[in-house]
């Protein structure tokens, strides 16, 4: 991680507070193929992961930042009900 030196008068928390944002925006404009995200309003600690496999069922995901997003990374829950071998239940 690269460090701020402290002269720029920029804090850690405020660069966090704008990535987050910024990333999302990104991932709404510049969309990857079969995966689309919904933010609810202007809370965006909390998101809607929606994933669209070819010939399966969509997948609907919630994804939850912490305060320290980016160094931590997000909690991300299935929502459907899957059925294969290598996912277990909460």
């Amino acid at each position: 991680m690269t460090s701020i030196p402290e002269s720029t008068g920029v804090s850690v928390s405020s660069i966090l507070t704008r990535r987050l944002p910024k990333d999302l925006k990104e991932c709404q404009e510049y969309p990857y193929p079969n995966v689309s995200v919904h933010v609810n309003g202007v809370d965006t600690s909390k998101v809607c992961l929606i994933l669209a496999p070819e010939n399966s069922q969509l997948l609907q995901l919630t994804v939850r930042f912490s305060d320290n997003y980016s160094l931590q990374p997000p909690n991300v829950t299935i929502q459907n009900d899957v059925e294969y071998p290598n996912i277990f239940g909460d």
